[in-house]
């Protein structure tokens, strides 16, 4: 349905069958690493045990909701996420360092041409890497957390990404001083940037496209 329509938010059941709540969620969020999208998935779910609302935020969910459901809390929670994609909208207009055209175009010979070509393999390449990273998170795969994590920085800094190369470092260095408790929380911060990065991305191979024309 996602794929297909567009909704302003979505209630997600964390047992369902087949593929559960959590998985349902890092799928979405693994196609919006390249539509650049993010719609907010509220988990719902009639077990309240400790160290529920770590995974469902950590799988990539926005907020959390215990059965049996509560009108007014879930009337609160929906309207919260409402206004807090207002302002990431507003933010992500403005914010320096997710993109810089320049420094891209200097880093590609002043080539616009190649700096495109850079940037359409970038785009297929970070969902593979970020579920390259998840698992390493989960598996505490070191080498494999450490590889796709220097290759997204280098790709961030051809392409003039500042944040995002920062955020990747940041993968690196937690996993350097073997802080684990650490790297859930930087690895969401690269998703985060990424969501900020693909449609400026976009934005430039579209614009791109029309001035050749």
């Amino acid at each position: 349905m996602l794929e297909s329509g567009s909704f302003d938010v979505v209630l997600m059941d964390v047992q369902m069958p087949r593929r559960d709540g959590l998985q349902a969620t890092a799928l979405i969020r693994q196609r919006e690493a390249v539509t650049g999208r993010h719609v907010p998935i509220i988990a719902m779910t009639a077990q309240a045990l400790k160290g529920d609302v770590e995974r469902c935020l950590h799988s990539g969910m926005d907020g959390y909701l215990p059965k049996p459901l509560s009108p007014t809390e879930l009337i609160r929670l929906i309207e919260s996420q409402h206004a807090a994609a207002e302002t990431a909208v507003d933010a992500d207009s403005t914010l320096p360092g997710v993109f810089d055209a320049d420094t891209a175009l200097a880093r590609a010979c002043g080539k616009a041409g190649l700096l495109c070509e850079l940037i359409e393999l970038s785009l297929a390449d970070f969902p593979i890497q970020l579920d390259l990273l998840e698992s390493a998170v989960e598996t505490e795969n070191s080498l494999q957390l450490e590889h796709a994590a220097h290759r997204l920085k280098g790709t961030m800094l051809n392409i003039g990404a500042a944040r995002a190369a920062t955020a990747a470092q940041r993968i690196e260095d937690t996993e350097h001083r073997c802080e684990s408790e650490g790297l859930a929380t930087a690895h969401s911060a690269l998703r985060d940037e990424i969501r900020h990065l693909v449609p400026r991305l976009r934005e430039f191979l579209e614009a791109q496209l029309a001035h050749d024309r």
